[in-house]
């Protein structure tokens, strides 16, 4: 099986929505002002609705109230808003890649449970990137979706090997077994071809090794540990061996302590992902 070949079938298939990338063609420019920023993203007012209301969710934890586009411009700075928008639409965007192997809800309450634990950790360990963290956790898992539709039988397979106690193998390991890779290499292909940023990049590819991390390895930590915390928050536990084991050097180059932080981030990732998942369905 090829990478290449699958992420160019995908990309016919689902596209980066065009605000996010007309918003990234103006803040390439030498010069742009805030006003451009504003005119463009309040054509739509959809989406300007719903910006404004998960910039001031809980779960995406501003310090400070967001009552209008400008001043989602000014206080959130360029690269946090793009990604904001991003995070906004990117859930319309796949739901173009049909799978029999598991529901859009499902797959996008892990996610966005993710994008919560990530951004929250990254908060908490203060980390400069720490608002790209949610749109990381977000992401982490695209390759997923692509896998899902272009090899849905050897997908399947995989996910029946993870389930046997007897072989003791994470769903990434069944995968590149059966496949040659895994979902994290084909999703950030993916985000390559999208021409997202390398920080997104390399957090999708290396959230399941977060050793391999080379230029960002706090967030690839915050990361892969919100993609184990998620899992927790789902099944209603905070017994770490109640799913896949988190790195041992993780929560080391994160700077956290997981006795002071797991069940506090996993009841904040429950409090708060309901509700994002609708603001990001807009349901």
């Amino acid at each position: 099986m090829d990478v290449n070949a699958l992420i160019t079938d995908a990309t016919r298939v689902v596209s980066l929505p065009s605000t996010y990338l007309r918003l990234t063609e103006i803040l390439n420019k030498p010069s742009h002002t805030a006003q451009e920023i504003a005119k463009l993203i309040e054509q739509d007012p959809g989406l300007s609705v719903r910006l404004l209301k998960i910039a001031n969710s809980a779960a995406y934890g501003l310090s400070r109230k967001v009552d209008s586009i400008s001043r989602a411009v000014t206080l959130l700075g360029n690269d946090p808003l793009r990604d904001l928008v991003l995070s906004t639409q990117v859930v319309d965007s796949f739901d173009g890649i049909p799978n029999d192997l598991v529901t859009m809800q499902d797959f996008w309450y892990h996610s966005i449970a993710c994008a919560i634990g990530s951004k929250y950790l990254a908060q908490r360990a203060k980390i400069p990137d720490a608002d790209s963290a949610f749109i990381a956790g977000l992401l982490h898992d695209i390759g997923q979706l692509v896998m899902f539709n272009a090899l849905p039988e050897q997908s399947r397979q995989s996910l029946l090997m993870s389930i046997d106690d007897e072989l003791n193998l994470e769903h990434e390991q069944c995968e590149r077994q059966l496949i040659g890779f895994d979902h994290a290499e084909l999703g950030a292909a993916l985000a390559q071809k999208w021409n997202l940023p390398e920080l997104l990049q390399e957090a999708i590819a290396c959230h399941h090794q977060p050793e391999q991390a080379k230029n960002h390895p706090r967030l690839v930590a915050a990361v892969h540990i919100a993609n184990i915390l998620a899992v927790l928050a789902e099944i209603r536990s905070t017994n770490p061996e109640d799913a896949a084991p988190i790195h041992p050097a993780a929560w080391k180059t994160l700077g956290l302590n997981p006795v002071d932080t797991l069940g506090e981030a996993i009841n904040y990732i429950r409090e708060n992902v309901a509700s994002l998942q609708s603001l990001l369905s807009g349901r």
